[in-house]
């Protein structure tokens, strides 16, 4: 993993190996980092805007949670928009890691608003 600048979010994550990445099917890209994401704590695996933008590379299950009891391997799962395959190389940048600590949440307590949703709060 590595910080392109001290002030990013996150860490770029990078492939190990050469790839293609095609308009059909997910393709796994090793990155060689292992998990140690810290008790209390939660890895999101996130898409570059670069690859999406330029290339429309995405992260297929954007953002990848990552637990911190899990110690394996990081691996990105990518696909691609559009009929042309991209070529990924070892050593390029392929997504980005976050690490984010966790609130506190009790299920099924409900509040003053119920189940109202998508719009009830007016335009």
């Amino acid at each position: 993993m590595i910080k392109a600048h001290a002030t990013d979010a996150g860490w770029d994550l990078v492939a190990t190996h050469d790839a293609i990445v095609g308009s059909t099917g997910v393709t796994k890209v090793h990155t060689g980092d292992f998990g140690g994401i810290p008790q209390g704590h939660v890895g999101l695996i996130c898409p570059r805007s670069g690859l999406a933008a330029k290339h429309g590379v995405f992260v297929v299950n954007g953002p990848g949670i990552i637990d911190s009891g899990y110690t394996g391997e990081l691996v990105v799962l990518l696909s691609k928009v559009g009929q042309d395959a991209f070529p990924i190389r070892k050593g390029d940048r392929v997504a980005q890691l976050l690490v984010i600590p966790l609130s506190l949440y009790t299920p099924g307590i409900n509040s003053t608003r119920g189940d109202s949703g998508f719009g009830s709060t007016g335009r």
